[in-house]
Parts: structure tokens; C-alpha cells; sequence
């Protein structure tokens, strides 16, 4: 989706400049090669590179007189490492900044606030909004001398769920445990479900008919990133949204009760992005 931006992109170098872009004598790690959405500062060459389909991606953005905001992502994330080529004249820290600020801009993209400086601790993030989608990018400077600079791309998407916990093994946890948690994949900050949620939904809608005397309070809980007010609403707002997706398949809505905690009951250290991974939830408790 965003390969007409690379023609698109133009860095404040000169025309002859960036034709030669790699004209460094070092060549690029095999196997590695220029994200889509943006072109490389000119006389780099990759010396680092890593990409998965899904990954999360965390850090902290930090600011004058303030506390570090943590930042999250998840989805695709493409990590490149640029290094100057040898005897090439180095740009500066500022230089390598201002290219993918302006680069960035052109296409609409906005920087995040952070404190701007040339050291890993303060690296520029923007985010570009296009079909719905947000992408990030990560422009880190790991000393102050331009010789090093690393770009990070997240194209945000949850991890497609491919396994589905059966209606038996449900009953089982339920019968031992009194409940069972859920990772469903939910629209990003919203209460939609998405299309891979279904397989667990149909397990559930099994499990209760299979069980008529059965009847379920489902609970929706998050990890503590953002305000615990919103993260309560959020968490009851998509309980009940599984509860409706249950009801629509032939379950008798009495039998089910919904309710939000939000970040009030943690399972798991949320310092850690596994651990808010696991917060992130949807419990399935027994009346």
C-alpha cells in the first residue's frame, strides 16, 4: 500500500546526490533492502536488518519536566540499521533528523511529542494514518555523530488468532478454575471484534449449548497503558460486545451477564509487554 510513496519522497539532498545513494563501497546485508515508504539518506549502506510479521514493539518517549510516556505497537516491524560508507563525509545527527522529518511531513505523517536530541534515549516517532491503518516510524540516532541511524517501521495489526481453544477444553478450565481467559483480537482502542475472534466465539456459543445449566458472567479487562476511567469503559464495552456476538448465535441472553474491570485486576507484571499481553483479556467466569 505504500509504494507509491516512495516515488513520492524526496530528501533536501541534490538530484545527482541521491541517484548515488548507493555508491558506498560497502554493500547492503544480504537478504536486507530499503522499506517501502522511505528511501535512506544518501552514501549509507545497511549493515543491520529485521523483519517480522508480527512483533510488539515498546519504548519510552521522554520530555522536558515530565514522566517518560510509554509508547506501544504491534504488527509488522521492520528494523534497519544504516552505517556511513568508509571515507564518505558524515552528515550530521540534526541532518539525518530534519531529511525524514520533512520526508515524513510530505506525506502527512506527525511526530509524536518527545524530546528531540541526538542519543537512543530521544528518538523521533511519527505516526501516518492512511485507510485506517497507523503506521510508525522510528528514527533513532544511537550516538551524536551521524555515523550510525536506525530506522524501525510498525505497521500496526493484531496477531491473527489461529488457535482456537475447543469447547471441551473450555469446560474443563471452567469446571476446575470456576473461569477461563480469552484473548480475543479486538479493533485497535475499540470494542469491534475482529474476524478471527469468530472460531472462539463459536467455541463459546458450543459450550453453552452443550451445557444448558450453564450460565457465564464475561468480564473484560485490560492492561494499565492510557486512563484507568477509558480503560474501564473500553474493557465493559467489549465484554459486552462478545456477549452480544453469543446472544446473535442462538444463546438465551439471561443465562449471560457482562462486565468491565479495566486494569483493576492484573495477572501479569505491567512492566513488561508480555505481561500487559496476558491483561489484556477476556474471562469467561462461572455463575
Amino acid at each position: 500500500m505504500f509504494l507509491f510513496l516512495l516515488r513520492s519522497l524526496v530528501f533536501i539532498f541534490t538530484a545527482s546526490t541521491l541517484l548515488s545513494a548507493h555508491a558506498a563501497a560497502e554493500k547492503d546485508r544480504p537478504g536486507s533492502k530499503d522499506h517501502p515508504l522511505l528511501l535512506r539518506v544518501p552514501g549509507y549502506y545497511i549493515n543491520d536488518y529485521d523483519q517480522k510479521d508480527f512483533e510488539v514493539f515498546d519504548m519510552k518517549l521522554w520530555q522536558d519536566g515530565k514522566p517518560a510516556t510509554p509508547f506501544h505497537a504491534e504488527g509488522k516491524v521492520t528494523k534497519i540499521g544504516y552505517r556511513i560508507g568508509k571515507g564518505l563525509s558524515t552528515p550530521s545527527c540534526a541532518a539525518v533528523q530534519m531529511n525524514y522529518r520533512r520526508a515524513l511531513e510530505q506525506i502527512g505523517a506527525a511526530r509524536l511529542p518527545s524530546k528531540r536530541g541526538c542519543s537512543h534515549l530521544y528518538p523521533d516517532v511519527y505516526q501516518l494514518k492512511q485507510e485506517g491503518v497507523n503506521t510508525y516510524v522510528v528514527v533513532e540516532m544511537p550516538n551524536d555523530d551521524g555515523e550510525n541511524y536506525r530506522l524501525t517501521i510498525v505497521e500496526a495489526a493484531p496477531l491473527r488468532q489461529v488457535v482456537t481453544a475447543n469447547a471441551a477444553a473450555l469446560y474443563d478450565a471452567l469446571k476446575k478454575d470456576g473461569f477461563v481467559p480469552l484473548y480475543l483480537n479486538f479493533e485497535t482502542n475499540q470494542a469491534g471484534l475482529r474476524p478471527d475472534a469468530q472460531g472462539t466465539i463459536k467455541e463459546i456459543v458450543t459450550l453453552l449449548k452443550n451445557n444448558p445449566d450453564l450460565k457465564l458472567s464475561i468480564e473484560g479487562h485490560t492492561d494499565n497503558v492510557g486512563d484507568p476511567k477509558s480503560n474501564k469503559i473500553l474493557s465493559e464495552a467489549r465484554a459486552n460486545t462478545v456477549m452480544k456476538e453469543v446472544i446473535k448465535q442462538g444463546i438465551d441472553g439471561k443465562r449471560l451477564v457482562a462486565e468491565g474491570f479495566g486494569q483493576e485486576h492484573p495477572v501479569a507484571d505491567n512492566r513488561r509487554e508480555d505481561g500487559r499481553a496476558k491483561n489484556r483479556r477476556v474471562e469467561l467466569v462461572r455463575k
